[in-house]
């Protein structure tokens, strides 16, 4: 009896597992994820348990920071935001996936004037992370152009 319990519980196991052979790369897109939220929080935790290690890339597809982008060096926002993209992408790397930050309206100071000094801070602080799986896309000296 308990072989076959065994053998019952094994077999959805291997199921899914085979299932997961013969993905060749998953791609998890999330967008408009500016906030730290339980409804946001659950979209990346249930993203996250669906990472294969080493054939998956996840993206950001803007408006990463709600409501005006990265708090800018000594602002009273800046621990926030910073908040923000950790909440982000910490499940993610540590599932082992890849994650890139495309920078949407809000993120551009809502297209205000200091849209470049946040869309800077945001690339400049994931970059202080040390983490080359972790990066704001377009990276270098694109984010000028």
């Amino acid at each position: 009896m308990k072989k076959i319990l065994l053998t019952l519980l094994l077999i959805p196991a291997l199921i899914a597992l085979k299932a997961q052979d013969s993905v060749l790369h998953r791609i998890i897109l999330i967008g408009d994820a500016g906030e730290m939220d339980p409804q946001q929080r659950n979209v990346i935790l249930d993203a996250a348990a669906k990472v294969i290690p080493h054939r998956t890339s996840s993206f950001f597809l803007g408006d990463n920071i709600y409501p005006r982008g990265m708090g800018l060096p000594g602002s009273p926002e800046e621990k926030e935001t910073q908040a923000i993209l950790k909440s982000q992408y910490q499940p993610l790397r540590k599932a082992g996936s890849p994650v890139f930050f495309i920078p949407g309206n809000h993120d551009w100071d809502r297209m205000g004037p200091k849209g470049l000094a946040k869309i800077r801070q945001q690339s400049d602080f994931l970059a202080a992370q040390q983490d080359s799986l972790l990066e704001m896309i377009p990276k270098g000296d694109a984010r000028d152009r």
